[in-house]
């Protein structure tokens, strides 16, 4: 690996490097070390099956740095490990059932189109696609994180967008030393006060929590969004607990949805036949209810699902799984024992670019993902979400998210790549979710009513 103050390459390249170059060679899995501290990439999906579900008990804890008493938003769910992180799962997953993500559906509708309203006045030039998306999904989640108007569309100082875009821009020099160190040695960054974020990020959370939660209970507010759900919760959930889970839905939420729905409406634009059949599949869909988009409109796009679905694959947005051993594993598949401590790397843009499970691995092809399809898919060949205990909790809010964005945008709008674009695209080394160093202009042309 390289070194990780002045690396070149974005990890997960690296790690499906490994993956391609071992899966070549015909082995299994493969170890290395990451300074003075050991690595294990597994590549056969039986051994990825294992840490990830079969044997979770020995992996259940992200390895990501925490510091609940400095830094409390830091600790939310997807930190979380062992019986704090069970407990908070089982606390909030009742606010992401699919009856509560088709409460959220008229608020996401409502913010698509404001996006349209916006494009209207931009449709003469081109458009940055990432940025789009981006103030679609930070309107989105701010409403159905908060049940606050972010208005992204309308501002470019919403607090929300500048607190976002500040936990993942690219660390200066020192706050990478702060969190390397952290992360080799927690113990050490805890008891430094080492934070995860910046102090006017945490305090910007924990101040919106409070603040929203006193003003319902002191006027007997409910609303339909994620903030009520964990509310409900009513004493079992602390004031920290509700802002740390509201800030992870909002900001991984924001990104990682954001950058998959750029990467949707670029390769869209790179392929008009793909476009021109999506967005039949959009008029059929909504012909039978008035021309509206609903949610049971948007439940029938099944083949713009399955765009959605090959965008993962081919962009996962997070490239890589890390787990960590929390006690000596022997493995039952080889001559092998992992001590505690020890970290796993599952390559998820190594898996998803594998010729084995999906030929042409460049090639966007959304019909890998029809229904027969699927059923043929190898267990753990397809893991945007993740898979196991620790699967993404948002999953279902994000496919619907993206799904009502293309549904709305392409009733509304052809689009193709502007000259400008670079092909293929390049990524961002320090960020965390898989990011484009160029942005993704796209030319809009507004569709006759």
């Amino acid at each position: 690996m390289e070194n990780p103050i002045k690396k070149k390459t974005y990890d997960g390249v690296t790690y499906a490097k490994f993956y391609k170059t071992m899966k070549e060679r015909g082995e299994k899995h493969m170890g290395y070390f990451n300074m003075i501290f050991p690595r294990y990439v597994p590549i056969d999906l039986e051994i990825v099956k294992n840490v990830l579900e079969r044997h979770f008990d020995y992996f259940n804890e992200s390895g990501l740095y925490y510091n609940e008493k400095d830094d409390p938003v830091s600790a939310h769910l997807v930190a979380l490990g062992g019986k704090k992180w069970k407990t908070l799962r089982a606390k909030v997953s009742p606010a992401f059932t699919q009856a509560k993500i088709k409460t959220m559906f008229d608020t996401t509708l409502h913010c698509a189109k404001q996006m349209i309203h916006a494009l209207d006045y931009r449709c003469t030039k081109a458009i940055d696609s990432k940025d789009i998306s981006s103030r679609f999904t930070i309107d989105v989640i701010g409403s159905c994180a908060f049940g606050l108007e972010c208005n992204s569309f309308k501002s470019t100082g919403s607090e929300f967008h500048q607190k976002s875009k500040k936990v993942f821009a690219k660390p200066d020099i020192i706050r990478r030393i702060f969190k390397i160190t952290a992360t080799i040695f927690p113990n050490l960054g805890r008891a430094l006060g080492i934070k995860v974020l910046a102090k006017d990020v945490s305090k910007f959370y924990l101040d919106v929590a409070q603040t929203t939660f006193t003003h319902r209970k002191t006027n007997g507010i409910k609303r339909n969004d994620v903030f009520q759900a964990i509310m409900d919760l009513g004493d079992e959930i602390t004031i920290q607990e509700i802002a740390a889970q509201c800030f992870i839905f909002f900001t991984a939420g924001y990104e990682t949805t954001a950058t998959t729905l750029a990467y949707c409406l670029y390769e869209l634009s790179r392929d008009l036949e793909i476009q021109y059949r999506a967005r039949n599949e959009v008029f059929w869909a909504t012909s039978k209810f008035n021309g509206e988009i609903t949610y049971q409109a948007v439940e029938q796009m099944k083949y713009l699902e399955q765009i959605v679905f090959e965008t993962l694959r081919k962009y996962p947005p997070v490239t890589f799984i890390g787990r960590d051993c929390v006690k000596d594993y022997k493995s039952p598949n080889f001559d092998l024992v992992l001590e505690k401590g020890t970290r796993v790397v599952i390559s998820i843009m190594g898996i998803h670019h594998d010729e084995e499970y999906y030929p042409d691995p460049e090639k966007f092809d959304p019909d890998r993902f029809t229904e027969e399809n699927r059923k043929k898919m190898k267990p753990f060949s397809y893991m945007p979400f993740g898979e196991g205990p620790r699967m993404c909790i948002g999953k279902r809010f994000a496919l619907m998210e993206i799904k009502t964005a293309l549904s709305v945008l392409l009733k509304n709008y052809s689009f193709e790549v502007n000259p400008s674009v670079k092909h293929p695209l390049s990524w961002e080394t320090f960020t965390i979710i898989l990011t484009s160093k160029e942005k993704i202009w796209l030319d809009l042309k507004r569709l006759s009513a």
